[in-house]
């Protein structure tokens, strides 16, 4: 359809359906793939900025478990959400959340494959981080990315 905004529990359930409905067998067309990936990021945008309350712990974990699986069972997906990041449009305040999410992704054993066949895109879009950040002091948040990216994807990407 034509919906802009999607309540959070709404993609759950999409993600959710997906993750236990879908045989490898099925070839998915590239719109949903898109739609997913999109989801995705706006799933991990909303849970990296929201209130860390306890009220919001659980619904945090099933989401997240949710997008992780996806990305799990369709690399696809987690390429296209990587290749859309769209770093030169992003405003500083945006900067830290998209590090910690690349720095979170890198750390996740589930995806630690998937991650290094996309290294370069990892790489590129740490570049950019990296260019666009305004302030002179280097900051926790990319110092954290920038080890995860050493320990888990520069040997990949020199070989």
């Amino acid at each position: 359809g034509g919906l802009i905004i999607m309540p959070d529990s709404t993609i759950g359930s999409v993600l959710h359906a997906i993750n236990t409905l879908l045989d490898q067998s099925c070839v998915l067309s590239e719109t949903l793939y898109t739609f997913l990936a999109s989801n995705c990021y706006s799933i991990f945008n909303c849970l990296l900025t929201m209130e860390k309350d306890a009220e919001h712990v659980q619904k945090r974990d099933n989401l997240w478990g949710e997008c992780i699986s996806l990305f799990s069972m369709l690399p696809n997906v987690l390429k296209l959400m990587l290749q859309n990041l769209q770093v030169s449009r992003a405003c500083q305040e945006e900067l830290p959340v998209i590090a910690q999410l690349l720095r979170l992704l890198l750390q996740n054993p589930q995806l630690r494959s998937h991650m290094m066949t996309n290294a370069f895109l990892v790489q590129q879009t740490l570049q950019d981080v990296m260019n666009l950040k305004s302030c002179e002091i280097q900051e926790q948040w990319l110092t954290d990315l920038q080890y995860c990216f050493n320990v888990y994807l520069s040997k990949q990407i020199q070989e």
